[in-house]
């Protein structure tokens, strides 16, 4: 492991981090019990070596008959955060390829659950293989996650700062088995996890200077509610175009709302996320969905422009505006939208995006601008001092004026 610079703090040593996967060993068998084959998944690297400590205890404690094991390769971060890869690279091992897991309640262990990037793609991967249930734990939960996945057993939950590091030690990769808090060094000034906003408005104000260059076309400035209109009202004065709403909804993860499967928008484009299945988001779900989305978005319509018709993007230079984009869903669905309208030009502008965000729609428009793509994104609060919610009672006002 190389060792980031930084002041260290160790949380839970040896001793404590037996005690630590007794009590995983307890949640998992509460989840286990009864299951008539268990497979337990271990992600490389340090997820293997603990798969291997949680099934002893598994079988030591509770009798848990040998389970299958095998280990995955997942790669997204360096053991100090660094972005190895735009996007989660699973490597799939060739006794892995006919893997046949029908029956089968799937246990897949790792170190940290940080922003859930490779545990959905291990989740996606092994939902092809069609088991019975697939349950996730890990040592630490970092409470991070902005993708629909979760861990049903944990070790420890600690919610430490953005930019800090849960260095995980696990022999055979590290003598000592231990957990130690990582707290960069910050003398050369913020590091990308600090807040880079002081609100929508400062961040409105460094998006229209970089788009400084369209304001004497008139753009269409077009805010995905509700949090965007704040920064579109500013961004459409300083260019000295016009301004509305395109209205779009996410479609929410069964029993994580917070979380987007989809998308719809006012004409009823859906998106559909890829991992949407393995999140148990099957097609009734997903109809229901949108027409519950639907319904909201008619009655926005209602509420925002009651007595004029959205404005046509036909033939001018639509910029689309949001606060930040975590998986992008929304975006899509808006550009997609407007695409079909035939603006002489569609432009997306956040402050903030999640680099694998920023990959899916930069196709979808002309031109993407952007303040900043984080390695370490979690969540577009995280970029923001002060980060309120917006209410349908601002929204209206604004488009009022």
């Amino acid at each position: 492991m190389t060792a980031p610079a930084g002041a260290r703090t160790v949380l839970y040593d040896t001793r404590e981090l037996i005690g630590v996967i007794d009590a995983m060993a307890r949640q998992a068998n509460g989840l286990l019990h009864g299951a008539s084959q268990v497979a337990v998944i271990g992600v490389l690297r340090r997820g293997a070596p603990l798969a291997d400590r949680l099934t002893t205890r598994l079988m030591e404690l509770y009798g848990l008959p040998q389970p299958l094991r095998l280990d995955l390769q997942v790669k997204r971060y360096a053991d100090d955060l660094t972005l190895l890869h735009p996007q989660t690279q699973l490597t799939e091992q060739a006794q892995h390829a006919a893997l046949d897991l029908r029956g089968y309640t799937v246990l897949v262990v790792d170190d940290v659950l940080y922003t859930g990037h490779s545990l959905l793609k291990v989740v996606e991967y092994l939902a092809r293989k069609q088991p019975a249930a697939i349950r996730v734990a890990c040592l630490v939960n970092r409470d991070t996650t902005c993708l629909p996945v979760h861990a049903d057993v944990v070790g420890a939950c600690l919610g430490v700062a953005p930019p800090d590091i849960i260095e995980c030690h696990v022999p055979p990769y590290e003598p000592d088995f231990r957990i130690e808090l990582v707290q960069p060094d910050r003398e050369n000034g913020p590091t990308q996890g600090d807040p880079m906003f002081k609100d929508r408005d400062d961040a409105a104000h460094q998006l229209a200077d970089r788009l400084k260059a369209y304001n004497t076309q008139r753009p269409l400035v077009l805010a995905i509610p509700r949090g965007a209109v704040p920064i579109g009202k500013i961004v459409a004065r300083q260019l000295g175009g016009d301004f509305d709403v395109v209205l779009v909804r996410k479609l929410r993860a069964p029993f994580e709302p917070e979380v987007a499967i989809g998308s719809v928008t006012e004409n009823g484009w859906t998106y559909i996320a890829p991992y949407a299945a393995a999140v148990g988001a099957d097609q009734d779900y997903i109809a229901e969905e949108k027409q519950k989305q639907m319904t909201t978005i008619h009655s926005r319509r209602v509420q925002y422009t009651p007595i004029r018709a959205p404005i046509d993007p036909h033939g001018r230079v639509v910029i689309v505006v949001d606060d930040g984009l975590a998986t992008g869903a929304t975006m899509i669905s808006a550009l997609h939208s407007l695409r079909q309208r035939q603006p002489g030009k569609l432009v997306c502008a956040i402050p903030v995006a999640s680099p694998e965000a920023l990959e899916k729609i930069r196709p979808m428009a002309d031109e993407v601008v952007c303040l900043l793509a984080p390695e370490n994104f979690r969540a577009v609060g995280q970029f923001y001092r002060h980060f309120p919610q917006v209410d349908d009672e601002e929204v209206i006002a604004l488009l009022a004026t």
